[in-house]
């Protein structure tokens, strides 16, 4: 220990400012110091002190906990091994061992010696790096230090501070020729250590014998082996490599290499390859050998220089760039320029060698004497290939049979194929020497060449194209034919068209000329003409082509359509005269080509396709641009202009279902599409399929336009294939059921150039491919029977799942069938008309592409008897025989008809059950389809959706109130002190300030608050009150309130454990004042945490709840919900909607206009619309800056009634049987893409935007004497669907407006909403449920964000957090008195997830300034309950059919959600610990940011209130406790409570 009264002072080497050291262990190595400092992360940080002054960081290990991610174990001490090569690391959990040094990590000297690590060297002999233990063999002098030995020798383990390694310097000689003998080598090294134990050898190869090595200064001396045992060279090689390496004797090993090259001159049998070796070999020309400089040619005068090989070239009397050139099958003799030859007596041979295509010509050749030139005998040279040149040829000369002079390049050639007419072959160079003669190009000596046929015959024209262009000329003529000049030259001025000249533009020799036309001359007065196409070349006879050519006037007549998208691809058809004329033909639409379309082109119309016009333009004006018309030199401009229109907008495709041979009608809703010429639907392969199908197309159909808002189109049919391989595999499958959808595909619309989307396709465009419907025909060999106007059933299966009524066509005979209902296995209709036929007729049935035979119907009718006068007979008896037989039967067929009327009414109201049953059943199934279809498509990502920058926080006085006192909207800590009036103060500052002098005494405080618990009278809200009241007086003492906090807290603790049965219990409800001390602690040190990620995820996930259950009907008055997360909050009917997008017109004021786009529902109230379309004027704005509902109007744009006031209630809502409807879009029949504006609402009929003045017109909606139907009615009112038994909210025969939501967003109700009387029909409630699956699905990614960030236990987790959860540890840990951990776990879920968390989940408007209806309440109640489940240390009781549909919503999750829970104490339980010291900078921290924002003095009022209250209880309990007593904090209470007359003091507020 050190001890002394004077303080060691010293400078850090090194600071670590974001993390702690925990241990540090200093070691020692040769002459450095090393300190190793572990580190609260689980790491050990190597630091390398090099002086006083100087340290560095050079390594750190990772221990094995850290390195699998648990970063968060601090290590309590570290200690070396006995050898201390390993150093042991102790935690909290383990022990662990790792290496002081991992040398073996470095495998060249150079990263060993930069690696700075002092424990690593290189050990030279062993040639590797490791620790100066392992490297044995050292000098005695320098086995501690690593330094050089007594005699100043370089070491044999280098040390990082070496600087250099061991290494070569040079080689001498680097490199040596194969038939070198008994030749030594000299190796400079640097650092080479001295063996006093041994010595060195070189090794030369891989497997070589050690040769040994003399020390010489500097290095070494090695003799190098014989041939034999050097390395053979591979063929065609001149030199191998040869690795010469170093051993020690005192290892074995080599430690040092490099490579030497052996080489061989004799490998080039050329003079100059031999010279231009880098071997520096020299040629012996006499003797045709290459070999090494240092030897000598055996005939010494045949040495030849670099430079002085020996050449061949093209004869001196060509020029020196010509190449040499040789006629195929032409005599020939080679005449060469020669340089470098022998003498001519050495010469006793000399040979041309001509090679090509493999085949070799070998002739003689002369020297002419006195001069370099040699000529190649006469010979005949060829080749086979079918091609005017062959390059490829090469030309040797030889002397002596075997001794080459040089190699060149030659070129033969053939005449024949360079000219196969004339004008090709007199246009040849001359250096070929081709001339034309006997009908051919044939080669000619130089006397022939010179007096060769140099004329050809008259050109020839074979065809012309076009044959008619503009009578303005311009027209690009392309004329094919044979012998039409050998240059462009030769056809100026020499070609006519229709005897109008046609000036050269492009010429190919002999075969191809371009030319463009002129002008027809008008003075002649004919402006259209033809005629041949002529030529005459100088010196020719001219030549007439056989076509004709045409100069015509085009004209334009009409053009259709005459207005397309702005997205282009509009298909435009020009009419007139001679439009197919010419050579280019463009059109130009706005300044933009317009595609010609040539395939459907003809002389009276062109084709075109228009392009994409200037982006630049403003996509709010439509764009009117002229026609032009160009073809060739004529320009055409149409006297209407191409209006651009605005692109097409698809607001809704239905329906999405379809059979597999398609046909149905799929209808297209949206805007402008008044303006497409032709729409197209196509279904591609998802991008996600298996295999080369994805993303390709699989059909398509055209679609007819319909209206400007309407577009129909019949469903693509899936191709048989297909069909056949997926019945293919459903058989194989015995799963396989008709009722699933058999395919998906991706929809895509095209309307001109313009697409819905691109083939990726998103789920709600999709179409799902279903089965064909089995039709049941009648039974064989029968006909139905059927009266006149009952309905005709038709039985099948699957008859609903891709079809609407509306899409079934049902003939009987030639009539047709209106079909009523329609269900999966029933079809009903009833005839249009009275069918009356005596024969029975056939039933037709087509659903789309499917068409089916029924069977056949027989229709009876009312027959008149017809009674037929019989013989009259005389007699008596007979008359009465026949009376009677009449009268019996008359009554028999009376009785007949009588029952079988009977029969028919009794099977008619049988059938009419069966299809109510039949129609219930049908409701179901479509429920269910319609969620399950919701739970597999409709859950997709709405991130895009979302609104969430600028997030709405409110700022810390609201934030601390509304967790303080939730229950108060205006509490007295937010006033500000108004002057006292009449001298009522009376003392009161003084007062307080006497009792807030009491309050900072924490033995009155205590004691105040145990006599405050104590009495029966102090209710639980009162305790919450007194807690918060606290804590807002001793906000600028945050720290001293922490401490009274810690010490009620463990009170607290030692009451449960001690006291009651279930410890576990604590906490868990607001009891006591402490509990509520911390929930308003824990809050306020949560504050700036919640505006990071924490706080923008939870304002995420309620804009995913808001938006999720916008989608569908919200009913204004019960808030129940199509799509919500509680039972109690979801809309069990079903209610067809669709979505309406409206355009939100509001005037600014500086006079421009903006219009918002507000996807709603036609289901919609006026309040819900008013709301959805604030929410998309103002987005994330505070909701406290917005204005109200009830506060504006909305004003509907009505192009027939003008401006229109919608309202909830009006003259024209819907009363019938006591219920009056509230009104909604589809109520005033609003359609898509109205527009609105909003309005402040006015006592006068004038009406003004909001935020301006104006007027408006008054409409038959908005009488100003109708009475006001919301005040006056006194019946019952209902939005959505009835409620049973209930009038919720009626006050005065009014809707209570407390029953009023301001819930907002989007969707639509249709004709059910018109016919509202036919909507009460049964329903069974619980197969809704399904819907609250269809919600959590959407909004599942952002709770489990939500919950991952706030179980991240990160660097930004404020301090108080750990402090708390180590107390709750600390106790858990006493000695004596442990406590169970679940119960510790329990204590921490209670504190911060229930007390905190799940209060402001359930209640994020105290963080944020937002509206949050009942709906959304109850939704986010769920999330909050779910969270608090997962927080529970003990397993979920079994669930089942009788459980709560919340705990069953998030049954599976809950288990994953526990685990984080866990995994999150336990790593704030492994963090660094919190002293005292750290959380009282936080709390004074605090103090300072929010200590004085808000009225403490209106809170110590308040406060004092209580003492007076309870004034003799705390008097009593003060005089009980000895340091009370001692303090004299009972007198100084009485004092304070009978000089401060409380009652007279000034309300809150003033003073």
């Amino acid at each position: 220990m050190i001890e002394g009264t004077i303080p060691l002072v010293a400078e850090a080497l090194l600071v670590y400012g974001e993390e702690r050291i925990t241990a540090v262990l200093a070691a020692s190595t040769a002459d450095n110091t090393v300190i190793f400092a572990a580190t609260q992360a689980g790491a050990v940080r190597k630091v390398l002190v090099k002086t006083r002054q100087l340290a560095m960081e050079y390594g750190v290990i990772y221990l094995e906990s850290s390195k699998a991610g648990n970063r968060n174990l601090p290590i309590r001490t570290i200690q070396f091994d006995s050898s201390r090569r390993f150093l042991y690391a102790l935690t909290k959990q383990q022990v662990i061992k790792a290496a002081v040094a991992e040398c073996g990590i470095y495998s060249t000297c150079s990263d060993c010696i930069r690696s700075q690590d002092p424990f690593c060297g290189w050990c030279t002999l062993k040639n590797r790096c490791t620790q100066q233990q392992e490297c044995r063999f050292l000098d005695h002098t320098a086995r501690l230090t690593g330094r050089s030995g007594s005699d100043g020798s370089p070491p044999k383990w280098l040390p990082f501070s070496a600087g250099q390694c061991i290494d070569f310097i040079s080689i001498t000689p680097d490199r040596i020729p194969v038939t070198q003998h008994d030749a030594t080598i000299n190796l400079k090294i640097q650092g080479l250590p001295v063996l006093t134990h041994g010595n060195y050898s070189c090794v030369f190869g891989r497997d070589g014998k050690p040769v040994p090595a003399v020390t010489t200064e500097g290095g070494l001396s090695c003799k190098i082996p014989g041939a034999a045992q050097l390395p053979k060279l591979d063929a065609g090689k001149d030199h191998v490599a040869l690795p010469v390496a170093v051993r020690s004797s005192e290892t074995g090993l080599d430690f040092i290499s490099r490579q030497l090259d052996v080489f061989d001159c004799a490998v080039d049998s050329r003079c100059r390859t031999c010279t231009a070796s880098r071997w520096n070999c020299t040629w012996c020309a006499l003797d045709n050998v290459c070999q090494d400089q240092s030897a000598t040619c055996p005939t010494a005068s045949g040495l030849v220089h670099p430079d002085s090989c020996s050449t061949i070239g093209p004869s001196s009397s060509l020029a020196a760039d010509s190449e040499i050139l040789i006629a195929h099958m032409t005599p020939t003799a080679i005449k060469l320029t020669a340089k470098g030859l022998p003498t001519p007596d050495a010469i006793m041979q000399l040979e041309c060698l001509v090679e090509a295509e493999g085949k070799t010509t070998r002739t003689p050749a002369t020297l002419i004497p006195g001069t370099s030139e040699v000529v190649c005998d006469e010979a005949v040279y060829a080749y086979d290939k079918d091609v005017s040149e062959l390059r490829t040829a090469t030309l040797s000369l030889v002397w002596n049979w075997n001794h080459y002079v040089d190699t060149i390049n030659i070129t033969l050639f053939k005449c024949l194929l360079k000219g196969p007419d004339c004008n090709l072959c007199l246009a040849q160079p001359a250096k070929f020497q081709c001339v034309w003669m006997n009908e051919r190009c044939q080669y000619a000596t130089a006397d022939s060449f010179s007096s060769g046929n140099l004329s050809c015959p008259a050109p020839s024209v074979d065809s012309i194209f076009p044959v008619s262009g503009p009578v303005e000329g311009g027209t690009i003529l392309t004329i094919v034919g044979r012998e039409l000049g050998m240059r462009m030259e030769d056809l100026a001025n020499a070609i006519t068209v229709a005897g109008v000249p046609c000036v050269p533009v492009e010429y190919q020799v002999s075969r191809r000329v371009l030319c463009r036309t002129k002008a027809v001359p008008s003075d002649d007065g004919q402006t259209v003409r033809s005629g041949p196409v002529v030529i005459t070349l100088p010196g020719r006879p001219g030549h007439a082509s056989r076509q004709k050519f045409y100069f015509l006037n085009a004209t334009l007549t009409d053009i259709t359509p005459r207005h397309g998208p702005r997205s282009g691809g509009t298909k435009v058809t020009f009419s007139g005269t001679h439009l197919d004329i010419g050579s280019n033909v463009s059109v130009i639409v706005g300044g933009l080509p317009c595609q010609l379309d040539r395939d459907s082109s003809t002389g009276s119309r062109l084709v075109c396709v228009t392009g994409i016009p200037d982006a630049r333009r403003s996509s709010s004006q439509t764009a009117t641009n002229e026609i032009v018309v160009r073809i060739d030199g004529a320009v055409r401009k149409f006297s209407h202009d191409f209006a651009f229109t605005a692109d097409p907008i698809i607001t809704d495709i239905e329906p999405l279902t379809a059979f597999l041979s398609g046909g149905s009608s799929v209808r297209v809703y949206g805007d402008n599409f008044e303006s497409i010429s032709a729409a197209r639907i196509s279904i591609f392969w998802p991008r996600s399929s298996v295999g080369e199908a994805s993303g390709m197309l699989v059909n398509q159909t055209d679609c007819q336009v319909q209206s400007a808002r309407f577009v129909l189109c019949p469903a693509p049919a899936v191709p048989v294939t297909l069909n056949a391989r997926r019945a293919a595999e459903e058989r194989a499958s015995s799963s396989a059921s008709g009722d699933d959808a058999m395919y998906m595909f991706n929809v895509v619309i095209e309307m001109d150039g313009w697409k819905s989307s691109s083939t990726e396709g998103s789920a709600h465009r999709q179409i799902s491919y279903y089965a064909d419907p089995v039709v049941r025909p009648f039974v064989e060999g029968q006909h139905s029977s059927q009266t006149q106007g009952e309905p005709l059933v038709i039985e099948g299966e699957r008859l609903d799942i891709a079809s609407r009524e509306m899409d079934v066509l049902v003939l009987i005979g030639e009539q047709e069938c209106t079909v009523e209902s329609l269900s999966s296995d029933h079809l009903t209709c009833l005839p249009t008309t009275e069918i009356i036929s005596e024969t029975p007729q056939p039933v037709m049935l087509r659903m789309g592409n499917t068409a089916a035979f029924v069977g056949f119907v027989q229709y009876s009718g009312e027959a008149a008897n017809k009674t037929r006068t019989g013989m009259m007979v005389s007699s008596d008896t007979v008359v009465g025989i026949v009376s009677g037989a009449a009268l019996l039967l008359f009554c028999t067929v009376f009785v007949l008809i009588l029952y079988r009327r009977k029969s028919s009414r009794a099977e008619r109201e049988y059938r009419r059950i069966q299809l109510q049953m039949d129609t219930l059943e049908s409701h179901v199934r479509t429920e269910c389809k319609q969620a399950f279809a919701e739970l597999q498509t409709d859950i997709s990502d709405i991130a895009s959706d979302l609104q969430v920058s600028g997030i709405p926080y409110v700022d810390s006085r609201i934030y601390i109130v509304r967790i303080f006192f939730p229950l108060s909207n205006n509490h007295p800590i937010l006033q500000d002190n108004r002057p006292c009036r009449n001298n009522r103060c009376n003392g009161f500052e003084s007062t307080m300030s006497r009792f807030r002098g009491l309050i900072d005494n924490k033995v009155f405080l205590l004691t105040f608050i145990d006599a405050l618990e104590s009495q029966p009278t102090f209710g639980i809200r009162d305790r919450s009150n007194v807690a918060s009241l606290m804590m807002t007086v001793l906000l600028d003492k945050l720290d001293y309130f922490t401490d009274v906090f810690q010490h009620l807290l463990i009170n607290l603790m030692d009451r449960s454990t001690l006291l009651s049965k279930h410890p576990q219990l604590m906490l868990r409800r607001s009891e006591s004042v402490v509990e509520k001390m911390m929930s308003n602690w824990i809050a306020l040190s949560m504050f700036d945490y919640l505006h990071g990620s924490v706080g923008s995820s939870l304002f995420l996930l309620f804009q995913a709840v808001k938006h999720q259950v916008e989608k569908g009907p919200v009913d204004y008055l019960t808030h129940d919900a199509r799509y919500s997360l509680s039972e109690d909050r979801l809309l069990r009917q079903q209610i067809d909607y669709r979505c309406v997008t409206i355009h939100l017109h509001q005037e600014e004021f500086d006079d421009s206009d903006t219009k918002i786009q507000c996807r709603v529902l036609n289901c919609d109230s006026i309040s819900q619309v008013k709301g959805k379309l604030l929410d998309a004027l103002y987005k994330t704005s505070p909701a406290s800056t917005r204005p109200s509902v009830y506060e504006i109007d909305l004003e509907w744009h009505n192009t027939q009634h003008g401006r229109i006031i919608l309202q909830d209630e009006d003259a024209t809502s819907v009363c019938q049987d006591g219920w009056r409807k509230i009104n909604t879009l589809s109520h005033y029949g609003i359609s898509e893409s109205a527009i609105m504006t909003l309005v402040l609402k006015s006592q006068e009929m004038g009406c003004a935007p909001y935020g301006l003045a104006g007027n408006c017109e008054i409409s038959p909606y908005s009488i100003g004497g109708l009475p006001s139907l919301s005040r006056d009615y006194t019946g019952k009112i209902w939005h959505l669907a009835k409620p049973a038994g209930s009038e919720y909210g009626m006050i005065g025969g009014a809707p209570s407006p407390h029953n009023y939501s301001f819930t907002l967003r989007n969707n639509t109700v249709a004709a059910g909403d018109r016919d509202w009387t036919h909507q009460a029909q049964r329903h069974v409630p619980e197969i809704f449920l399904t819907r609250l699956l269809s919600t959590k699905g959407t909004i599942q990614k952002y709770i489990d964000d939500l919950f991952h960030l706030i179980l991240t236990a990160n660097e930004d987790m404020p301090v108080p957090v750990k402090w708390l959860f180590d107390l709750y540890d600390d106790y858990g840990r006493r000695p004596g008195a442990p406590v169970d951990p679940e119960v510790i776990h329990t204590w921490k879920s209670n504190s911060l997830p229930l007390r905190f968390w799940v209060n402001l989940i359930k209640n994020p408007e105290f963080l944020f300034d937002i509206q949050k209806t009942p709906t959304l309440d109850a939704c986010m109640s769920v999330i909050a309950q779910t969270f608090m489940d997962s927080c529970s240390a003990s397993e979920q009781l079994r669930l089942g059919k009788d459980s709560p549909s919340s705990k069953l919503l998030f049954a599976k999750d809950i288990p994953q959600y526990r685990g984080m829970v866990k995994k999150f104490y336990a790593n704030i339980q492994d963090a660094s610990s919190v002293d005292n010291r750290q959380l009282g900078e936080w709390m004074s921290t605090l103090s300072k940011k929010y200590g004085f924002q808000l009225n403490s003095g209106n809170a110590l009022k308040e406060l004092f209130s209580y003492a007076v209250k309870y004034r003799v209880e705390i008097a009593e309990k003060l005089e009980e406790s000895p340091i009370a007593r001692q303090l004299h904090l009972g007198q100084e209470f009485e004092a304070l409570c009978s000089t401060g007359n409380f009652f007279s003091l000034p309300p809150a507020g003033e003073c």
